[in-house]
């Protein structure tokens, strides 16, 4: 295999660490008093900073950027991958940065391949050439017939950001060469024949009498069993069932999967009644409005993947939205009124960004500016102030907070780290998450796994933004 073609194919030819490569790119200034700054838009690979202002769904790599070149982006929106090194790392925490994704500090000899979808076979690995270092930004896919010391042999280091599908004895194989961002499915070593479902799929029962016996069925996408789908026949098809998406079908026939289902990442859902012919896909990768008049004119059933901003009006109706769409998938950030995000989350097949209620993001800028304010006066040694009963919470230096310290403060408090401030291990996770209504990250933060995950959801339901460090300890 040659790598230099394979690696051009998956994402351009790179020319230097400091080349711009933007698939589907429009770089553009706006107008206004603020806005002789361009802003580069993606759907792919950026190599370098193209502008001071960037969005993108794909990936970013600053690898080999001096720190003081990326002390100067202004902004970056993103819904992938951030890729950093050791040098510039602390620069990128002081960047102003909407991320629905993943900050990572990999070596300069790490290639990226950018695949949706990639199925590596035995062949394939055995066309490598030894001591491989990769990250690939997409989902996986190694074939059972790739033997486990083949992988060890071929593969020095293998990141992946997006689901990974592997069997067992791969895993034990690659122990220590292999980090997952996102989600793994483990196969046992004598799985038999595999089947992978990615987007939409039907189990039918002419589908199913075609298809082996003892068969592992993964759902990466939509999975729906067609209602004249006997019993009998599902259970001699299908031995194992992944559920990464969603699977829909006859009560019947759902319980039989339920009860055979080694891996539920998704959504089992009772089919209801027909509801009409599929209908179209719509894909969005910048910003769009969706407004009655768009919904009004699109198919019903239709289905939309969110890679960028989606912002729905007020004036929608439930009704139309619903029958309108049939299924989401969001990989950035959504926002609108609260009733109608919650129909969007319940159709929500695959959620790797963030839902917004309307008129959060307002209240996030004027809590940025008060913190900016508030970080510009001096606090003392510590910075932090902890009286009793107060609604902000400030740190500035080393800082280690008790459950006693913590029950001083109130409920929904405001907190802001500039400096390394710890969670001891007598914290309930409760209390914790009770006791933070916003957070700011621009320092470090320690805390037992149980607590770090509050302020990972606190992030994700937009009541917090990390520009800094999570740390266990």
């Amino acid at each position: 295999m040659n790598q230099e073609h394979e690696e051009k194919q998956a994402m351009g030819a790179a020319a230097g660490p400091q080349a711009t490569e933007v698939q589907a790119t429009a770089s553009r200034a706006t107008g206004g008093a603020d806005d002789q700054q361009p802003t580069t838009e993606s759907a792919g690979l950026i190599r370098g900073i193209p502008s001071r202002r960037i969005k993108t769904a794909g990936v970013l790599d600053l690898r080999g950027v001096p720190a003081e070149e990326v002390a100067k982006i202004e902004s970056i929106e993103m819904a992938g991958v951030v890729l950093a090194d050791e040098a510039n790392r602390a620069a990128l925490g002081k960047v102003k940065m909407n991320l629905a994704g993943t900050v990572a500090v990999v070596p300069p000899d790490l290639r990226i391949i950018i695949q949706p979808e990639l199925e590596v076979s035995k062949g394939m690995v055995e066309a490598m050439a030894p001591g491989q270092k990769l990250m690939i930004v997409g989902n996986v896919f190694f074939k059972p017939e790739v033997p486990a010391a083949l992988a060890a042999e071929r593969f020095e280091d293998l990141r992946i950001v997006g689901i990974l599908v592997v069997c067992e004895g791969v895993v034990g194989a690659l122990f220590g060469k292999l980090e997952i961002t996102g989600i793994t499915v483990s196969l046992p070593n004598d799985v038999g024949n595999v089947v992978r479902a990615v987007g939409q799929a039907e189990l039918t029962t002419g589908y199913l009498s075609r298809l082996a016996d003892r068969t592992t069925y993964v759902s990466v996408g939509q999975t729906t069993i067609a209602s004249d789908v006997t019993e009998e026949l599902l259970g001699q098809k299908i031995v194992s069932y992944h559920n990464i998406g969603q699977t829909s079908g006859p009560v019947a026939l759902i319980s039989l999967l339920q009860s055979r289902c080694a891996t539920n990442l998704g959504q089992f859902e009772v089919a209801e009644a027909e509801e009409g012919a599929e209908g179209a896909t719509v894909n969005n990768f910048g910003e769009r409005k969706l407004t009655r008049a768009f919904l009004e004119r699109l198919q019903d059933n239709s289905h939309y993947e969110n890679f960028g901003r989606t912002v729905i009006e007020e004036d929608i109706p439930e009704e139309l939205l619903t029958r309108k769409l049939r299924s989401y998938r969001n990989f950035g950030r959504t926002e609108g009124p609260a009733r109608l995000l919650a129909s969007l989350e319940d159709r929500c097949v695959e959620n790797f960004g963030v839902f917004i209620e309307s008129g959060q993001e307002e209240q996030e800028s004027r809590e940025d500016q008060e913190s900016e304010r508030e970080a510009s006066e001096p606090h003392g040694d510590s910075g932090a102030r902890t009286g009793s009963a107060t609604a902000h919470f400030e740190n500035h230096d080393e800082l280690t907070l008790t459950r006693a310290d913590l029950e001083l403060i109130e409920d929904g408090a405001h907190f802001v780290n500039h400096g390394e401030l710890t969670f001891a291990e007598d914290v309930p996770q409760d209390l914790l998450s009770r006791k933070i209504g916003y957070y700011e990250n621009h320092g470090t933060i320690y805390a037992p796994a149980p607590l770090l995950s509050v302020f990972k959801i606190a992030a994700l339901r937009g009541r917090g933004k990390n520009h800094g460090e999570l740390e266990e300890c």
